[in-house]
């Protein structure tokens, strides 16, 4: 078979002895393309036309061992109608008759809770595997670094705030295992990335007021807060430890992040490639990057309007004081936004905090119920895009209270936290076994 790569000026030939395959369910071949191609289409010359379909779980990129070596692409065969190549992120990416900025978006953040997922509970393993490997893993995070909380704590309020992130998770698991019907369960997926992020929310301030600290009222405290929970400390627990820093951060990587793998970071993996072994780290600090970059514009947009009054003031009052001299009045001067010096926008950039996991779901929270929820409900291109997506926002959410019950265990005891559970799961027997507190009950540590 002899096929063409057109790409305006360029022109690379597919060799004869490629076989035809099938990968991800698609049919199609792999090829690697002599100069980088940002633009290419293909015909094999049996009247298909091939597509280039890299950055999915279906069709992945593969980087070369070697430094000279280009990426491999998987070209599949398209018989339907014609398709739209666009740019988006450095990376080719394939836009189908009929793809919304929806489906786009959803990918996106599908990709980004991915990330954050394999980092909590690994690959390929069954819940009550990763559960416990997960709960080995933060025990030996814990031992010797958190000490016993004193004694006047609130318990009532830690119980109040573990109730509700209990309670939460199980209306999240229970509306998943009851949405049958595919509408239902595109649309149950707004409700759920609401209650995911309510879920690790009461967990995480479960913990704060155990440690001393007051129950807060305004989430952007509750957040900074768990800045200090879990990135400020002697150990570290990803993804919970991960947070997106400004470069430069004490103790930050170059890339501005805290708490990483321990090498230089990829924020060029996009959010739509297959992650190979190691890449969930790339994928998971992106999400916070993005994350941190939106509130680090919103402050810049606050520092220029702060800047446009104080210049507004300093005129008036400078104004007044030519008036009472007697001079003429002058014309009151443009109200646009003033642009900020390079030192200026450091000073502004330096003063947002870390954003951690938390703020991520935040973030999806703010789209679910503000901004977008469309994006979840017409976002998923199939079925199993949306079941995937549930299933991944559960893990998250299990892997998070997890954790936090642990720490729970260290501060107040094993057996206060067992003796919350266990009257919890009494009162609210109807809840299934196979999800949710019932089913991290028995990997709780025995008192």
């Amino acid at each position: 078979m002899q096929g063409s790569i057109f790409s305006r000026r360029q022109r690379v030939k597919i060799r004869p002895s490629l076989t035809r395959l099938t990968h991800g369910g698609l049919e199609g071949f792999w090829v690697r393309p002599t100069t980088p191609l940002r633009r290419f289409v293909a015909h094999t010359g049996l009247g298909e036309r091939l597509v280039p379909r890299p950055g999915s779980d279906r069709c992945r990129v593969m980087h070369g061992p070697a430094t000279r070596c280009l990426p491999w692409y998987f070209v599949c065969i398209q018989r339907s109608g014609p398709h739209n190549v666009r740019e988006d992120a450095g990376m080719v990416q394939l836009e189908a008759p009929g793809e919304t900025s929806h489906n786009r978006s959803f990918r996106t953040h599908a990709g980004y809770l991915r990330g954050f997922r394999i980092l909590a509970a690994g690959r390929f393993q069954p819940r009550e595997k990763f559960l416990r490997d997960l709960a080995d893993r933060a025990l030996a995070a814990y031992d010797g670094q958190i000490k016993r909380a004193r004694s006047d704590v609130d318990e009532v309020t830690v119980r109040s705030c573990l109730h509700r992130a209990w309670g939460t998770e199980t209306i999240l698991c229970t509306t998943a295992e009851l949405s049958h019907d595919a509408d239902l369960l595109r649309m149950a997926l707004a409700w759920g990335a609401v209650q995911a992020y309510y879920a690790c929310y009461g967990a995480s301030q479960a913990v704060l007021v155990a440690e001393g600290k007051s129950r807060s009222e305004h989430h952007n405290t509750t957040q900074g807060q768990v800045v200090s929970l879990w990135v400020d400390r002697a150990f570290s627990l990803a993804p919970w430890s991960l947070a997106a820093a400004e470069p430069g951060t004490r103790r930050a990587c170059a890339s501005g992040f805290l708490n990483g793998p321990g090498r230089p970071l990829d924020l060029t993996l996009h959010g739509w490639a297959y992650l190979g072994p190691g890449q969930e780290w790339d994928r998971a600090s992106k999400a916070l990057r993005t994350t941190r970059d939106d509130a680090v514009s919103d402050a810049l947009d606050r520092a220029r309007e702060k800047k446009r009054k104080e210049r507004a003031k300093a005129w008036n009052a400078e104004e007044a004081a030519r008036l009472t001299l007697g001079k003429r009045p002058r014309n009151v001067p443009s109200a646009r936004l003033p642009l900020l010096t390079a030192a200026e926008k450091a000073t502004v950039r330096s003063s947002v905090r870390p954003y951690t996991m938390l703020d991520y779901l935040y973030r999806l929270r703010i789209k679910a119920n503000y901004i977008d929820d469309d994006l979840f409900s017409q976002g998923p291109e199939d079925d199993s895009d949306a079941i995937s997506f549930s299933a991944t926002m559960q893990d998250l959410v299990a892997t998070t209270l997890l954790v936090h019950e642990l720490r729970l265990g260290k501060l107040l005891s094993a057996a206060w936290v067992l003796r919350q559970a266990d009257a919890w799961l009494d009162a609210n027997s109807t809840t299934s076994a196979a999800h949710g507190l019932a089913a991290r009950r028995a990997i709780l540590p025995p008192v």
